[in-house]
């Protein structure tokens, strides 16, 4: 009795006490585990920083967003201006005094509140001539009836509110205003050449011309007789 006690004693302390032995379970092998305590866990040698690995919580401007910001802005202010101005020539139209010489396709008024003669193709298609024009001769006036058909025959309207929407969306572009600009003239030189083809004076359709200069920076969504005069002289010249 007494040599078996002292082997067990002997034994249970040489056995230490840190280490960890798994616990066999008969019956159910799923339940068996390991028993781990905390001096027994062994470092892994790595060393990890969390606050490195954690992803950075601070945001970078976003250029991109703020110019689709900025242009939209712009295409609005573009588009409103446009409305106002299409609103003002039916305004214009509104107040307006009707020619006896006009047909069922082209409306003409005598107007008071606009300054230059000029064609809108839109819900309706009417011609504007200013009221004061009523004084000049009947040639000066035909001439400016048929230069405005001249304009509506050729399609230059569908040219302008296709300009009207590239200026919309391309606002920011410089080049996309003067092209525009170009192309206006373009188009009312050909115009002043088809006439002179139809077999108009020159030197009446030119003093018809100089009549209707009118210096001032319109810009609105119609086909307009008068120019700037730099570019009046322009045309003079290709009729003269």
């Amino acid at each position: 009795m007494f040599s078996s006690h002292w082997y067990n004693y002997e034994f249970s302390n040489s056995i230490p006490q840190e280490t960890s032995y798994p616990l066999i379970h008969a019956k159910n092998p799923e339940k068996n585990v390991f028993l781990e305590t905390e001096s027994n866990k062994q470092p892994t040698g790595i060393a990890l920083n969390l606050s490195d690995s954690q992803p950075s919580t601070k945001k970078s401007f976003n250029w991109m967003i703020f110019f689709k910001l900025v242009w939209m802005i712009g295409f609005i202010l573009f588009t409103f201006k446009w409305i106002y101005q299409i609103k003002n020539i039916y305004l214009i139209k509104k107040q307006a005094r009707i020619m006896k010489a006009s047909n069922n396709k082209f409306k003409i008024y005598w107007s008071q509140l606009s300054e230059v003669p000029f064609l809108f193709v839109g819900k309706f298609i009417f011609i504007i001539i200013p009221e004061h024009m009523q004084q000049w001769p009947k040639e000066n006036i035909k001439h400016i009836i048929k230069h405005e058909k001249c304009h509506y025959h050729r399609k230059d309207h569908w040219v302008l509110w296709i300009s009207v929407l590239t200026k919309s969306v391309f606002w920011f572009h410089p080049f996309i205003h003067i092209l525009a600009k170009k192309q206006q003239h373009l188009i009312e030189l050909a115009c002043d050449q088809q006439l002179l083809a139809s077999g108009a004076d020159p030197i009446s359709y030119a003093e018809t011309l100089l009549s209707c200069v009118y210096n001032c920076e319109q810009d609105r969504p119609v086909v307009a007789m008068a120019n700037k005069p730099s570019q009046i002289k322009i045309r003079i010249s290709s009729l003269l």
